[in-house]
């Protein structure tokens, strides 16, 4: 986890408005709504935190890719049953316990061609970064107060809070992402500490990955 610290407390607040503006651009509503565009978001959305988070520290950007194990890709699929089941019970619950609709994702109801299914994947991968940059800034503060342990619980569940906010756009509410998205997002936080010896944001993107896939194709026959 040292080597994702940044040496200057600025430069936590430089990456994270780096990743507001690249998530301003894919949910503003502004922009011609043509699959072009659509796909230059998606490509904004992840190259303007990534170039800048290397501008700020190659050596801390670098560090979010330990080598991947076969023991690391398996905890990645099984965290992603464990983690699909457990998102699958709970919206289950909601379900039957709430009489509130929430807006389908768009993509369970669109034709997708299959190069959008690959920016779907690569933006899945921004998402990562986004959640990652909230994490790493949050406990750089909190650890400054509290130890380790407390400081990386605090920082996840915070950011996972922030993760599933942000999909307000994509949903139409609020409470919806927050209740049924901040459980998996902890969980794929959770991939990314634990799957591997060292923190791998490689791990936590399968796991994310293939969690959506799996929501994707059930949602796409409902």
């Amino acid at each position: 986890m040292e080597k994702l610290l940044f040496d200057k407390g600025y430069k936590y607040i430089i990456l994270l408005f780096a990743v507001a503006l690249g998530f301003f651009t894919i949910s503003y509503t502004g922009f011609p709504q043509t699959e072009s565009m659509t796909l230059v978001k998606q490509f904004l959305f992840v190259a303007i935190p990534v170039v800048t988070w290397l501008i700020l520290s190659k050596k801390s950007f670098l560090a979010l890719f330990h080598t991947l194990t076969l023991k690391g890709i398996f905890k990645a699929v099984l965290g992603t049953i464990i983690i699909y089941g457990a998102s699958f019970i709970l919206g289950v619950i909601y379900q039957f316990s709430t009489n509130f609709s929430a807006r389908p994702n768009p993509i369970t109801t669109s034709s997708i061609p299959w190069y959008g299914w690959i920016m779907n994947y690569f933006q899945l991968f921004g998402e990562e970064i986004l959640t990652v940059a909230f994490l790493l800034a949050i406990f750089a503060l909190v650890s400054k107060f509290l130890g380790y342990r407390a400081s990386i619980i605090i920082a996840s569940i915070l950011s996972a809070l922030i993760f599933a906010a942000a999909h307000y756009w994509t949903y139409g509410s609020l409470i919806h992402p927050l209740l049924l998205l901040t459980i998996p997002r902890l969980g794929f936080t959770f991939i990314f500490l634990k799957a591997e010896k060292k923190p791998s944001i490689v791990s936590s993107w399968i796991t994310h990955s293939l969690f959506d896939s799996i929501s994707f194709i059930i949602g796409s026959f409902l």
